[in-house]
This record gives C-alpha cells, structure tokens and sequence, in this order.
C-alpha cells in the first residue's frame, strides 16, 4: 500500500516538473521538491534515494527560472518509477 502511495507520488511529481516546465504550478511543485527530497533522504542508502535527492534539487531549479533540456528525461523517469511500483512482479 505504502510503495503504491509513493509510486502515485512519483508520477504527481514528473508531470509536475513538466508542468513547472512551461511556468504552470510552480507554487505546488514546492511540495514535490520537498515530497523527494525527504523521501530520499530516509531511504538513503538505495541509489534511487539518490537519485530523488538529486531530481529534487533539479526541479527546484526548474522551478526558479532555469530551463534545461533533460527535463523530460528526468521526468520520464519518474514517471516510469512510480509505474513500476503498480507492477505486480510475484
């Protein structure tokens, strides 16, 4: 239950990056910035934890004004993750 809640909040937040992307939601982005930054640091030892902390600090600058063209991969990535967490793998 608790891994489908985050996958559902990974997806939230990759369209949210898009959409912060094109100046749209920026203010509700500030709680996905802050949703993957916490969660990767109580998860840190596991390279994805990493990779949330990493994509956090990237959507904030996304957010701030700076635009750079790796902002559909990443957010493609995350929706991709938080896929993959509705897949049943038993």
């Amino acid at each position: 239950m608790l891994i489908r809640l985050l996958g559902a909040m990974d997806i939230l937040s990759g369209i949210f990056l898009i959409m912060s992307h094109f100046g749209l939601t920026k203010y509700l982005a500030f709680i996905f910035i802050i949703y993957l930054v916490l969660k990767g640091l109580i998860f840190l030892p596991d390279p994805a934890s990493i990779g949330d902390i990493i994509i956090g600090f990237y959507m904030a600058i996304v957010v701030l004004g700076l635009h750079i063209s790796i902002t559909f991969v990443v957010s493609l990535y995350l929706i991709i993750k938080g896929i993959a967490c509705y897949i049943n793998f038993s």
